[in-house]
């Protein structure tokens, strides 16, 4: 096996692509073919409400630019994570949610198992050991538990397909492959997750490193020039093609608190544990087999727990004894730099980069480093799987050693790997280990009895697979099974493993989970808010698990107290919310209004526009009224909410004035209020909505200056007497991004108009 373009077989190709499309609908079939939808996790409580904010806004021929339902008004728009801008997100604007998710999810995963499938080959691995890494790359829980996180998905899924078009350019030396490289990486950009995208492209540039170092030739100062230079213009067209969506994310960026940097143990707060590191072995790591998918999904989801299967775990083993290629030693060495990364505060590692990196501080949960660990391993699995098939017994270093049963020597002698049996061996030693210190064991890792019990059942389920495999090695080794019997018995594990195991980590909901107009959320339909804001105490916004006799019951449960975003699903305004960018001054001002279900400012909540106040539990405070004791929630009513506009004589201390104000506005366009306000005397007329650039005021048809006025809101300075305000929010700079993607799709459509008629393959070279 080398590492050159692989041996083209157009027939095996499409049949095993068939056949991979085949297991992706098997393995999301309930979904795909039932009234079933997956519900878990950030699902509903932010992409829900978010593509149902930008499917209802353009439905009403409105721009999305402002969202005034949470934080007291952000940037919509500008936020990456709303993937407004993804192409393959146009689903969500022509569906409902439920079905654009279905489709959105198969899509995306037929995508990444077929690109996956095409790099392996193009590394010249066979058909079936190309289809088991396909597999290995697909179906880890690291990749399956982004369907919660289908920003993450839509990143991950054009990964395999970069790099691959990344290769080609390396090889061919054919220009045409830049455009689509730059699409592709413009695409991971697009579909939302920064985190994610940016270990893509650590990932990608360990690719380029790697095929720059293995050229045959000396790589020369000129060659390292061209290659800057080529470097340069690719990012140029990315910034332009991205240009629309990269520009107001990085205006967002700027204004919020990721701008000065979040101290390292919050960065960090996400990192694989050396004990987590179990759940390669294992299903649940620690706790063996023991998973409650409804309540446990956000470690897998975050990326601290992974599970590959164990049939996955003895490929990777056994590729160690065979000889390497500069592939295989890539592969390792990215896969082992990909593993200390995602440990984070566990090793030094991570400190380093948030240290000598003032970017790397914005950055937050490293154990989205795992992005960079799951093609090495479908890569070694493939390795593996094709030198067992193929290798000649001259170059079987695994096999020099004869098996220590005497009697039977001739029988296992340089078929049966002495190793493997030590590997299983050593397997049975630590687990004696561990029982023999139980006790110990226990008190290290705080296991009750029934989690030690769970714990071991996850080490015999282990050993049995791991052993499994190992006889099944033999009788191929022996040649008592075919070569391709054995590589579809090993995909076959893989995909039962990971099915069994893995598919269980995005619950399934009954669909009706998604109809709101027949949920009939209880604090929805009892909060009229009009004017004002709700918002929930530090406990209850953290509370994301309720218990029910179904799935549906619990997830119905979760949903009555409006957690999170899902408010914007019933046109309320929320103080709060969850966006992973805040603004920096509305952050600092609302972190110290709450002590878990105590309250620690009322005067804050007032100047917030707060009338509703959401707790788990009982409270007494001044000026609050219990309007509903339910099971899971209470909600008070606030006598003193300010309303959304009102008059102060400071800015900075909340000096009431009398005043009289209407207001409208177009239905769902939240860029532009009209205001007629009349004041008692000279004042500030505060406008409670975020303060952030790109806002305008107008008085009595002239320009004024907004101030910011309590550190968060927006304000503008009024004479006594009747006035008309205007409030208009629009990008300073939005049109000029236009300008530039524009310019950048017309010179890609006119080089790729003269390729097309006047190409010559030996005038195309980088």
């Amino acid at each position: 096996m080398q590492d050159s373009p692989y041996r083209r077989r157009p027939a095996a190709d499409i049949l095993a692509c068939v056949f991979i499309a085949a297991a992706v609908l098997a393995y999301f079939s309930r979904v795909i073919f039932f009234k079933y939808n997956f519900f878990i996790g950030d699902l509903y409580t932010q992409f829900f409400p978010w593509k149902n904010f930008l499917r209802v806004s353009v439905q009403n021929r409105v721009l999305p630019l402002w969202n005034p339902f949470v934080f007291s008004g952000v940037p919509f728009l500008a936020d990456v994570q709303k993937g407004a801008f993804y192409p393959f997100g146009i689903v969500f604007y022509l569906f409902d949610f439920p079905l654009a998710l279905k489709i959105y999810v198969l899509f995306h995963f037929l995508i990444m198992a077929v690109s996956a499938y095409l790099l392996l080959r193009s590394f010249n691995f066979s058909v079936l050991p190309s289809v088991a890494g396909a597999f290995a790359f697909v179906f880890n829980s690291f990749i399956v538990a982004k369907v919660n996180f289908i920003s993450a998905l839509g990143c991950l899924a054009f990964s395999p397909a970069a790099m691959l078009v990344c290769k080609n350019l390396f090889e061919t030396k054919k220009l045409v492959y830049w455009p689509i490289l730059v699409c592709l990486v413009s695409l991971c950009f697009l579909s939302g997750h920064p985190p994610v995208f940016i270990y893509t492209m650590l990932l990608l540039a360990c690719f380029w490193l790697y095929y720059s170092a293995s050229r045959s030739k000396k790589i020369t100062s000129g060659y390292l020039l061209r290659l800057a230079v080529f470097a340069a213009f690719s990012a140029i067209a990315f910034v332009m093609l991205t240009m629309p969506q990269l520009g107001l994310f990085i205006e967002l960026v700027a204004n919020s608190s990721r701008m000065t940097g979040i101290d390292y143990a919050a960065v960090s707060s996400n990192s694989v544990s050396f004990q987590n590191l179990l759940s390669f072995l294992m299903p649940a790591g620690i706790k063996g087999m023991d998973i409650n998918y409804l309540s446990d999904w956000m470690p897998y989801a975050m990326g601290t727990m992974n599970y590959f299967t164990v049939t996955v775990i003895f490929l990777v083993i056994v590729s160690f004894f065979y000889p390497k290629n500069r592939l295989y030693i890539w592969s390792a060495l990215v896969l082992f730099a990909g593993l200390l990364m995602s440990m984070g505060q566990n090793t030094p590692v991570y400190s380093w980069f948030f240290a000598l990196f003032p970017g790397f501080s914005m950055l937050r949960h490293p154990a989205f480093a795992m992005t960079m660990v799951v093609l090495p391993f479908s890569v070694l699995a493939a390795f593996s799987l094709e030198n067992i098939n193929f290798i000649n017994e001259v170059q079987l270093s695994l096999f020099d050693k004869l098996t220590p049963f005497s009697r039977v020597s001739s029988y296992f002698r340089h078929k049966f790997s002495s190793r493997l049996l030590n590997i299983m061996a050593f397997f049975v030693f630590i687990l004696a280990i561990i029982l023999l210190n139980r006790r110990h064991v226990m008190g290290v890792y705080h296991m009750d009895t029934a989690a030690f019990g769970n714990f071991m059942r996850g080490c015999l389920l282990f050993l049995c697979i791991f052993g499994f495999n190992s006889i099944l090695f033999f009788f191929k080794e022996k040649g008592s099974i075919s070569t391709g019997f054995y590589s579809v018995i090993l995909i076959f594990f893989i995909f039962t493993e990971s099915f069994y195991f893995i598919s269980r980590m995005n619950p399934v909901c009954e669909e009706r989970i998604y109809d709101t107009a027949s949920l009939q959320v209880q604090a929805a339909s009892m909060i009229k808010t009009g004017n004002y804001k709700i918002m929930h105490t530090e406990a209850s916004d953290r509370y994301r698990f309720l218990s029910g006799i179904s799935v549906y019951e619990a997830d119905r449960n979760f949903l009555q107290q409006v957690p999170s975003n899902t408010n914007m699903l019933y046109e309320i305004y929320n103080a709060g919310g969850y966006d992973a960018i805040e603004l920096k001054s509305y952050h600092d001002f609302i972190s110290g209004i709450f002590n878990g279900d105590s309250i620690a400012s009322v005067d804050k909540l007032d100047l917030l526009n707060v009338k509703y106040l959401i707790s788990l539990s009982d409270f007494t405070a001044e000026n609050f009224d219990k309007l509903y004791d339910g099971p899971y929630f209470k909600v008070y009513k606030n006598a003193r909410a300010l309303p959304l506009f009102f008059a102060s004589g400071a800015k900075d201390a909340l000096d009431l004035r009398i005043s009289q104000s209407s207001w409208s506005r177009k239905q769902y366009d939240f860029t532009n209020y009209s205001v007629n306000a009349t004041v008692d005397g000279d004042c500030y007329f505060v406008f409670s909505n975020n303060y952030y650039p790109g806002w305008k005021v107008y008085v009595d048809n002239k320009t004024s200056e907004i101030e910011k006025c309590f550190g968060i809101y927006m304000g503008v300075k009024l004479n006594e007497g009747m006035h008309d305000i205007i409030f208009k929010y629009q990008p300073g700079n939005f049109e000029w991004y236009e300008v530039l993607f524009y310019m950048i799709v017309f010179l890609f459509v006119f080089f790729g108009v003269i390729y097309l008629f006047f190409y010559h393959p030996q005038r195309s070279s980088m």
